[in-house]
């Protein structure tokens, strides 16, 4: 699979941080990138759009952890989860 054809979903409350990935992601050659800053955004768009691939932090402010927030989403459809933090 090409890097334009993969849907990557970025979970990133940090606005710093998303734009650095995007960025770095987009540089790459990735274009369907999308984001979200919550766990209850997360969960949602992963329902409706199921991502190729979830690039998420595992602190994500209010809400459910970026953990708990990741065996939501494979519970609804097994999806590759990668951590990217600081912790």
């Amino acid at each position: 699979m090409q890097p334009g054809q993969l849907g990557i979903l970025i979970v990133e409350d940090d606005p710093d941080q998303r734009a650095l990935m995007q960025r770095h992601l987009a540089q790459l050659g990735y274009e369907d990138i999308s984001f979200v800053t919550q766990s209850d955004e997360a969960i949602a768009h992963a329902a409706s759009h199921h991502p190729d691939l979830i690039l998420m932090d595992i602190s994500l402010g209010s809400g459910l952890d970026g953990i708990s927030t990741a065996r939501e989403i494979y519970r609804n459809k097994p999806t590759p989860i990668v951590y990217v933090t600081s912790y």
